[in-house]
This record gives structure tokens, C-alpha cells and sequence, in this order.
């Protein structure tokens, strides 16, 4: 009995440890690029994570650029809020704050993300913009925010916007 009873405390303090050392380094696994879909918002967001920073850009917000954060155990503190970390697995993550819960995907390295343009010119935002541009409306049929048919409507659609200039008399 007393063999069974030192074998299950070996196996838990050992299962114990692996733990330990795990949530340590899960943290590490958030390097690297995300997306995320906020439904209630229908807006689409990618970041650029690294040791120091978070760089956001965001479909409606434009680019909200390179910010530090701080991760103090499974806290990151992002633009003077606190948000807990969740690892759900090395492809995804939740931060939870009294007012969000955004659940972040990993996107393939392979992806040009806005923070990782350089030089920063016009044809290579215009790759990069219409890369992002297809990963939102691909977020925006999943989540039901529109149909395939109704989002090929509106972008074929060329109503006319008649634009009238307006002179400004400069001789008062």
C-alpha cells in the first residue's frame, strides 16, 4: 500500500512540475502573428507580437501601431489595461478583461502583416492591404456578419457618388 501511495504522489508532483514549467513557457508561444474577430464590433484585427510589443491593425482602426505590454504570469497589461491570458493551445489564445474576451488565432508566418512592411511603400501596402483586406471579408462571411453573395454584391456595386464643387469667394 505504502508503494501504490509514493507511486501516486511521484506521478502527481512529477505531472506537478510539467505544469509548472509549461505555464512558463506558454507564454513564450504568444510571439508571433494573430488574428482576431470581434462580433459584437464586425471588426476584424491581425497582430504582430514579439518579446516587447504588440503592433495592431485593425480593419475599420487602421494601424494602431507598435505599443509595449507587460506579461506578469498570466496578466498581460496592454495600453493600461489588464488582460488574463488563457492558452487554449499553441494556435490559439483568449484575453479576458472586465469588458472583452477576445479569442486570438495564430495566421501563418508566411503572412505579411502591416507592422512587417519595409520599406513601407505604396505597392507593397497595396499587396499587403488586399491580403488583409480578403482574410476580413473571409472573418466576415464565418462569423455571419455577411454571405458570400451579399459581400460580391457590394463590392459590385458602382452607384455613382456625384461629387459638386463648391466655390469659396476669397475677395470679402
Amino acid at each position: 500500500m505504502k508503494k501504490i501511495l509514493n507511486y501516486i504522489i511521484l506521478v502527481f508532483s512529477t505531472l506537478l512540475i510539467l505544469l509548472s514549467c509549461n505555464n512558463k513557457k506558454q507564454h513564450d508561444n504568444i510571439y508571433g502573428i494573430w488574428f482576431s474577430y470581434s462580433v459584437v464590433d464586425k471588426e476584424y484585427s491581425e497582430f504582430d507580437i514579439d518579446k516587447n510589443n504588440i503592433g495592431v491593425y485593425s480593419h475599420y482602426g487602421g494601424n494602431l501601431g507598435m505599443l509595449n505590454y507587460k506579461l506578469i504570469n498570466d496578466t498581460l497589461i496592454y495600453k493600461d489595461s489588464k488582460f488574463k491570458l488563457n492558452m487554449i493551445s499553441e494556435n490559439q489564445f483568449v484575453l479576458i478583461s472586465e469588458e472583452r474576451f477576445d479569442t486570438l488565432t495564430r495566421l501563418p508566418d508566411s503572412v505579411i502583416t502591416y507592422n512587417s512592411i519595409t520599406p513601407m511603400n505604396d505597392s507593397i501596402f497595396k499587396i499587403f492591404y488586399g491580403d488583409f483586406e480578403q482574410r476580413a471579408f473571409n472573418s466576415w462571411i464565418k462569423y455571419g456578419y455577411v454571405t458570400k453573395k451579399e459581400l460580391q454584391e457590394s463590392l459590385n456595386d458602382t452607384t455613382e457618388i456625384i461629387e459638386e464643387i463648391i466655390l469659396i469667394d476669397n475677395e470679402k
